[in-house]
């Protein structure tokens, strides 16, 4: 079980995010401030930390250079998030952090770099089996077809036309939910299937009401 610590405002998107980052097998930890990070850190000793570099009181360079001082801490994973400024970067990558991400930042790029740094398998892209009517265009023709599964990063699909690997197509279904999903994808994959072919498809431009869309639809299906 990994252990990960929010700080400060980062919170929120812990509330957001928690189902996702539990069922990757993770214990999650908030702390208020820099000095009660450093304190759940000594009790715990936390596998990573998400800590932003402008905090009142200790900010997240002074918290990240205490860890690495200390021998017994500085083994951790820290992501720091920062502005997007030149000079908060160097900030940053001076004090030791492991990474960092500039406000603003999708939920999703900090997903990717957590279970990067903690080798986490990410079953937010898990796919569940999901028959829905779809509508698309590749280049200039229009065509029907049907999803046969589908995750957050893209979707396996029938279509009524043949495609090939690298086609740029742009598509819309409804989830059971009601919820229109609009994207645009990149064949990635034939597959031969009984009846024709089926056909990976990776989404390229998903917005983030969509994707969280499809996240919370793939949460409710694999309680079933």
């Amino acid at each position: 079980m990994k252990r990960i610590l929010i700080v400060d405002d980062l919170k929120a998107f812990l509330q957001q995010e928690k189902d996702i980052l539990s069922r990757a097998s993770m214990r999650l930890y908030t702390a208020q401030d820099g000095h009660e990070a450093l304190r759940l850190h000594r009790e715990k000793r936390m596998d990573l930390i998400v800590v932003d570099l402008h905090m009142p009181g200790m900010d997240g360079e002074h918290l990240v250079r205490l860890i690495r001082a200390e021998p017994q801490l500085r083994n951790v994973s820290i992501i720091m998030v920062c502005r997007p400024s030149q000079e908060d970067i160097r900030r940053a990558k001076a004090a030791g952090a492991n990474d960092y991400i500039q406000r603003p930042f999708e939920p999703e790029a900090l997903l990717q770099k957590i279970s990067y740094l903690l080798n986490v398998p990410r079953r937010r892209h898990l796919r569940v089996l999901a028959k829905l009517t779809l509508e698309g265009r590749a280049g200039s023709e229009a065509f029907y077809g049907s999803t046969v599964n589908i995750s957050t990063s893209g979707l396996l699909l029938e279509a009524e036309r043949s495609l090939a690997k690298g086609d740029l197509i742009h598509c819309f279904f409804y989830l059971p939910t009601g919820r229109k999903v609009e994207a645009q994808a990149e064949v990635v994959r034939v597959v031969k299937a009984p009846k024709g072919f089926h056909y990976g498809a990776r989404f390229t431009q998903l917005s983030p009401e969509a994707r969280r869309a499809i996240r919370e639809f793939v949460a409710q299906k694999e309680q079933f």
